[in-house]
């Protein structure tokens, strides 16, 4: 009877088991920030996609992963076991580098490169961009906030916040002297002449959001005193490359620009 009873009771466990193992949610979801290592060297990038489920249940996951230092998807997937969640305390605990410690310039995925450089063609072409933008670069942060709250851990709602109010504050002050190309100023000047009180960050787009980034790599990073303010400033810039280059269809298309009579 007993060994009977001890029997029902392993078939039972097996069958919960069974049924949890089918259940069971993946460690890492598509596009969690993660770390992981590459030979010597630890690298933060992001989950592009999780490969499907295994036959066995033994089997470790494996991961599509972008790396960021890099701007590109590694050559082999990863396995689970080597990635783990980013977050300020692992990014210390494991000693990463700030990305601007290898790029002292313009760091650009290379979609991104490509279309700054195709923005400065049109708009010496008289190719003006649609003013107010559909996707203004106020939405864009608060976008980006959204994504960077739900996959990158450790940092705290007030601290994004900061972050996105200190884009802001910096277009705002750069906008004029350092982000329009000389034959576009009567254009822009006569659409904010029309304006009252409003702030450039609700009406210009991802295309000037990409000149204020490009800006900041070249020249104004090089200015702050305070080393872990330019690399903190920089990291963050990145991640907000990267994610415009991932919604690339969302916020760039040509038909944001108006040829200009």
């Amino acid at each position: 009877m007993l060994i009977l009873i001890f029997s029902l009771i392993l078939i039972a466990i097996f069958k919960l088991r069974k049924k949890y193992t089918k259940k069971m949610i993946r460690k890492f979801n598509t596009n969690n920030f993660i770390i992981t290592k590459l030979e010597d060297e630890w690298f933060e990038g992001r989950v592009v996609e999780s490969l499907p489920e295994q036959k066995s249940s033994n089997e470790v996951s494996l991961y599509r992963v972008y790396v960021f230092r890099l701007f590109t998807e590694l050559s082999q997937p990863v396995k689970e076991y080597s990635l783990m969640h980013s977050t300020p305390e692992n990014i210390r605990k494991f000693k990463l580098t700030s990305f601007r410690g290898e790029n002292r310039g313009p760091h650009f995925p290379s979609i991104l490169k490509e279309t700054i450089i195709q923005d400065k063609q049109k708009t010496k072409e008289n190719f003006f961009l649609k003013l107010p933008a559909k996707y203004p670069i106020s939405r864009i942060l608060n976008d980006f906030k959204k994504f960077i709250q739900l996959n990158k851990g450790g940092i705290t709602e007030e601290e994004l916040d900061e972050i996105v109010l200190g884009f802001c504050h910096l277009f705002e002050t750069t906008f004029f002297q350092f982000l329009l190309y000389s034959n576009e100023l009567d254009y822009v000047n006569q659409f904010l002449s029309e304006m009252v009180n409003i702030q450039k960050t609700s009406v210009f787009g991802a295309e000037y959001l990409l000149r204020l980034i490009f800006l900041l790599h070249k020249k104004l990073l090089n200015r702050i005193e305070c080393s872990d303010t330019a690399d903190l400033t920089f990291d963050f810039s990145i991640y907000l490359l990267d994610f415009m280059a991932l919604n690339y269809e969302r916020y760039f298309s040509k038909d944001n620009y108006l040829k200009e009579q």
